[in-house]
């Protein structure tokens, strides 16, 4: 089995515990309202967790291009079906299955089904894998970029590319065409270009980016913590109608930057400490990704009711933390269950290996 740089896997697996903590915030934000102080903890919260994707989309390139690695275009794409495309595919199909057995939500469309696979909506974490997708597609335009321009060429291009036609793209479609409202946005390539980018030069220069890290890492902590805070306030503000929308995704993208060199940093500094359960958390972490909404969404529908019927009325933070409780046991069990897998089909090769070599 293939070992990862600790300090990578460490950073993988939090941001899996991360992504589902968002999603787990989600049904108790919708029952409260803006005035209530819980309510205000809570998008406090899930914007400071909201650099996730951009996180995943960095470490994607970083391990894609880890030290000058290279492969050809065929073989690179065939291994990103086998482990990305295929059990997206196949997660989505039994999502679907269940809004139409479970939820009753609509009837079987082989169509239908297809729609949801190319849109990535049908859960709200399914964009990213319509993301990702295209910057594997494009994986010979990266290696081109890497061998024939400048780093700093290529940073400062993809972060105008990212600002014009991601983050203020909305406005200019609104413009142009006369209040036309793309919702499709967020699963383009270019509105997380600067992230791949970043993440690429990350990996082509890992020794060089580690030694920043380790070296501005106090330097970090402090732009982390004021973009933070900047983003938090000019969120509450907007909430408020004290200022316009307009630049609010600029200041997030800032911190969602400070967010990711600083988990870096942090990562790469406890690198050499016993984290139990963060490798196989680590290792399991794309199908977390993929199935802790379904979980969610069926113990709100079966379990949950089940529990205040039985207990009676409790309050928004108590069921929370009971969800929040049972959504990571759940991710714990499915990681040593993908962990088991592994191991058996490891001793199986190694069985066939070995009796085809005796």
């Amino acid at each position: 089995m293939k070992k990862r740089k600790t300090e990578i896997s460490l950073f993988n697996a939090l941001l899996c515990m991360v992504v589902v903590l968002i999603h787990l915030m989600s049904a108790p934000m919708q029952q409260l309202t803006f005035e209530t102080p819980l309510y205000k903890c809570f998008l406090a919260v899930w914007r400071l967790c909201s650099f996730v994707v951009q996180a995943f989309i960095f470490l994607s390139a970083m391990k894609t291009f880890l030290g000058g690695r290279s492969e050809p275009y065929g073989r690179f794409l065939l291994k990103r079906i086998r482990t990305v495309v295929l059990p997206y595919i196949a997660a989505v199909f039994i999502y679907y299955i269940y809004f139409v057995n479970i939820e009753e939500y609509f009837p079987f469309e082989w169509s239908d089904y297809a729609g949801y696979v190319v849109r990535g909506d049908m859960a709200a974490q399914f964009y990213f894998i319509i993301v990702i997708v295209q910057f594997y597609i494009l994986y010979p335009l990266w290696k081109l970029m890497k061998d024939k321009l400048k780093p700093a060429a290529v940073l400062i291009g993809a972060a105008v590319i990212n600002t014009v036609l991601g983050l203020y793209s909305y406005y200019w479609l609104d413009k142009l065409f006369n209040g036309y409202v793309f919702t499709f946005g967020d699963r383009l390539f270019t509105t997380y270009i600067m992230y791949w980018t970043g993440g690429m030069y990350a990996g082509l220069y890992y020794d060089r980016f580690v030694e920043f890290l380790s070296k501005w890492r106090k330097l970090l902590g402090a732009a982390f913590a004021l973009t933070a805070v900047l983003d938090v306030c000019t969120l509450f503000m907007q909430k408020l109608g004290v200022i316009a929308p307009l630049h609010l995704d600029m200041v997030h993208a800032l911190y969602s930057i400070s967010a990711i060199l600083f988990g870096m940093s942090l990562m790469y500094k406890i690198r050499d400490r016993k984290i139990i359960g963060a490798a196989v958390i680590d290792r399991a972490s794309y199908y977390i990704y993929l199935f802790h909404v379904l979980f969610i969404f069926w113990l709100d529908k079966v379990i949950m009711p089940v529990i205040t019927e039985s207990i009676g009325s409790s309050s928004t933070t108590a069921e929370f933390a009971l969800r929040a409780l049972m959504t990571y046991v759940m991710c714990i069990a499915l990681a040593l269950l993908y962990a088991f897998i592994r191991y058996i089909t490891a001793k199986v090769k190694d069985m066939r290996h070995g009796g085809g070599t005796g």
